[in-house]
């Protein structure tokens, strides 16, 4: 199961994550410096609310239920989540 360790680094890569034409919005999200305007202290101020590509649960019965396990699903939601990971690091030096 995928399990999301609060680290942050998905809500502070905005400037270097190109979302598809469904996702633009999330653009609005950035603070101008690449962080999401909602990270306070590394959590999401508005968690309960959040959206929906913010939302593993949601975005796999919404989208990939059909497409694929859910086991699949969070290996898949983990290699997501440690290449963006991999590219902070070489950005930034560090997470």
């Amino acid at each position: 199961m995928f399990k999301c360790d609060k680290c942050g680094v998905c809500c502070k890569f905005f400037g270097e994550i190109k979302f598809s034409k469904e996702y633009e919005y999330m653009e609005m999200l950035n603070n101008g410096d690449g962080k999401c305007k909602y990270l306070k202290n590394n959590l999401c101020s508005i968690y309960e609310n959040r959206p929906e590509l913010c939302n593993s649960n949601k975005l796999y019965l919404n989208y990939y239920k059909d497409k694929m396990s859910k086991e699949e699903f969070d290996d898949f939601m983990q290699e997501q989540c440690d290449s963006v990971k991999k590219m902070y690091v070489k950005h930034y030096g560090g997470i």
